[in-house]
């Protein structure tokens, strides 16, 4: 909407939040394993999986927003000998 945040600033505070939260993740060794709980926003779901799973915007832009009350579930796998975790 016009004087809504675009979606650059969800981008923005998500990349904030998810860094806060891998932070606090590494430093706090109970949390390691743990589950995170997000109640949020479509948009900011949609944001959040962005970064989560490294869309493209054009990735995205196929996507909609959950509807109401619809959960989003993304999980953390461990990384392969040698890669990255998925």
């Amino acid at each position: 909407p016009p004087s809504g945040e675009s979606c650059a600033d969800v981008y923005d505070r998500v990349t904030a939040f998810l860094d806060t939260l891998w932070r606090l993740m590494r430093a706090l060794p109970a949390l390691e394993g743990g589950v995170v709980l997000v109640v949020s926003h479509g948009l900011t779901n949609r944001i959040l999986a962005m970064r989560w799973l490294r869309w493209s915007p054009e990735q995205l832009g196929r996507t909609r927003n959950p509807g109401n009350c619809q959960p989003i579930v993304l999980e953390s796998r461990p990384a392969p000998p040698g890669g990255r975790p998925s």
